[in-house]
Formats: C-alpha cells, structure tokens, sequence
C-alpha cells in the first residue's frame, strides 16, 4: 500500500488515479457473488486509503493541488464505475464523506502540525453534518425506528429462537433504542474513518519527508481542553432534551469519547516510550482493547480526557 503511496506521489494524475482505484475496489469488493461477507472487512480498509491519497496530497502540496486529485480522482472513479455496471452515485459519497473532510482534517494539520487540532476539526466537521441532517431530513432516530418497528416482531422471535438462553434484558430491546444507538454509530463511524485516513495519509507523509517523526507526534497527541468541556456538556444535555436535540447532543457526546479513546492510546504509547518500558506493555493494552470491549474502551478514553489534567507524560519524566 505504500508503494502505492508512492507511485500517488508522482504527480497528479498518479495521485488521482491511485484514489479512484482504491475507492472503486472497495465497491467492486460487495459486487463479487458469495464472497461479499468474507471481502466486507475489507472496504473501510481501501476507502481508508483512498482518502489517505487525498491527505498526503494536501500534506505535501496543499489544498489547491488535493481539490485537483478528488476531481480528476471523482470522474476516473465515476467511469471505472459505470464499466463495472455499479451506480455512478457512489462517487458523491466518497467525496462528501471521505475525500473533502479528510482535504480539510489534512490542511489543518498542515498549518498547526498538531494532530490534536487536526483531530478536533474533524470533530467540528462531524457537528456541521449532524446539525446539517437533522435541519434537512429531520431526527434520523424516528425515520431508523419507524424502519425497524415494521420487521421487529418478526426479528424478535427469530433472536429468541436462536438464542433462547439469552437474558430477558436483552430480548426486551426496543427499536427507539436499536436506532438510537445505530444513529450514534453512523457518526462515530465516519469521525474514525475520516481519523484513520488522515492519521494514515500522516504514516506516509512522514515515511517519504520525515522518517520517525509520525510516531514522535502521535506520542504527542493532544485534543484542545475545549472538546473535553464540549464533550461533558453534550454528555449532560442528552439527559435533558428530548427529540432531535437527544440525538444530536447523544451522537456528538460519543464522537467526543472517541477522540479520547485516541488521546489514551497515544498516552500509553508515549508513557511507554518516556520509561523506555518493554513493547509488551503495548500489546497488553491492545488486547485488552479486543477482548474486554466495550469497558476497555471507555477506560481507555477516559485515560484520555483526565490526560487533560493529569498529564500522565509529564508525570511520566519525573518518575
């Protein structure tokens, strides 16, 4: 993948044809007949890397040159599609939802060189869009629900058949919560896509320009205190409002812990490194992340938010 990386870098049809070849693989992946489940893992992976052009294009030239790579990137992808026969209308959604917000995540951590703040805009972006949706298509909870009320029934009694010593805590689940808790995914879905493509398209920057200065930045990482307070207000307000609002200030609160969980990873990463601790340490924690899930990930993430006042690095150095 990094020589693809590499051959991007040649110029801006390189770049635009390597986006438009990943993009276009993970929707070509779903089309082939009995494999789509076992090949389904493997879109995010390429979409991942499809934007991840788009950002290391804006890392090294900058934005002008990156809005050249998505639009000659969109058309080679548009017509790969229409020779595969799969609807043109995926090139829009990998611009709107990969390409652009990873252009702008990338521009930012150009100017600032923090990827603290680079992460932090990716959150903003993720506020726009919620709001965005919720003004022009209403509360995406009700249209879920309404969704899933007409086939529960039927879903119920096949879950109680397959699982029948399942506990009744479980089977009493309603659609309100199913689709609330699908809503929130969706949008933390894409902040850790969108995360991952800037942080890979980072890797890459730093292997060509900067060799090791990826990891000396990751250990840094740092999300400005103003998203740890946004992130306990919309905590808060998601028990007092009702509606589109729950849902809003709901899907924002966990997009807030998951950048936390990122700050808490590079915590572990750069105590490790300060103490010149064995490697192990780290493949503790991430099996820990793996199988105790979902407890570990929110110990994780709140590593990260009393980072804030705590500063475990820091402490680290004087030990």
């Amino acid at each position: 993948m990094y020589a693809l990386a590499q051959l991007a870098m040649r110029g801006r049809l390189y770049a635009a044809l390597v986006a438009a070849a990943f993009a276009w693989a993970a929707f070509a992946l779903i089309q082939v007949p009995g494999a789509a489940l076992l090949l389904l893992p493997l879109m995010p992976l390429l979409m991942y890397a499809s934007a991840a052009v788009v950002g290391l294009t804006t890392l090294r030239n900058g934005p002008t040159e990156a809005g050249l790579v998505i639009l000659g990137g969109g058309l080679a992808m548009a017509a790969g599609l229409l020779a595969a026969q799969i609807p043109v209308r995926h090139v829009l959604e990998v611009l709107f939802v990969f390409w652009v917000p990873t252009l702008v995540a990338g521009e930012v951590l150009r100017r600032r060189q923090d990827q603290g703040v680079a992460a932090s805009a990716i959150a903003i972006s993720a506020t726009v869009v919620a709001l965005l949706v919720l003004l022009l298509s209403g509360d995406p909870v009700v249209q879920l629900e309404a969704w899933l009320a007409k086939h529960w029934d039927e879903w119920r009694d096949m879950m109680r058949q397959s699982m029948p010593d399942a506990p009744q805590a479980r089977m009493s689940v309603t659609p309100a919560d199913v689709a609330r808790a699908a809503t929130h995914l969706m949008l933390s879905s894409w902040v850790f896509g969108v995360m991952m493509s800037m942080l890979l398209a980072r890797w890459w920057h730093a292997r060509m320009d900067n060799p090791g200065g990826f990891g000396r930045e990751f250990k840094e990482f740092r999300l400005p205190r103003w998203v740890a307070f946004a992130t306990v207000a919309l905590m808060v307000l998601s028990f007092l409002v009702d509606g589109g609002l729950r849902t809003l200030t709901g899907a924002l609160s966990q997009v807030g812990m998951l950048l936390f969980m990122v700050q808490g990873v590079a915590v572990a990463h750069g105590v490790v490194a300060i103490r010149s601790a064995h490697v192990g340490w780290l493949v503790a924690m991430y099996l820990m992340l793996l199988v105790l899930m979902p407890e570990s990930l929110y110990a994780i993430a709140l590593t990260g938010f009393f980072d804030h006042w705590l500063d475990y690095r820091k402490r680290a150095q004087r030990v």
